[in-house]
């Protein structure tokens, strides 16, 4: 890897970027792209029963205001 810190200059040196590599992921094609995106449906899903209660009481409050 081209990346080390330099004692002397204070911060990382760095040498060439994979731009190729940063093109892939900002198309979806990351290396933790699918464990990111199951994640996210997983918590989607799980919130569900909050989701469900937040309408449920706004229902209950718009009927009560009418």
């Amino acid at each position: 890897s081209d990346l080390h810190w330099d004692a002397a200059a204070g911060h990382y040196r760095f040498g060439e970027i994979d731009w190729s590599e940063l093109h892939e992921v900002i198309k979806g094609r990351g290396q933790c792209n699918h464990e990111r995106l199951q994640a996210k449906r997983r918590a989607w899903e799980d919130g569900a029963w909050v989701r469900d209660g937040a309408m449920a009481h706004a229902a209950k409050n718009a009927a009560s205001a009418a």
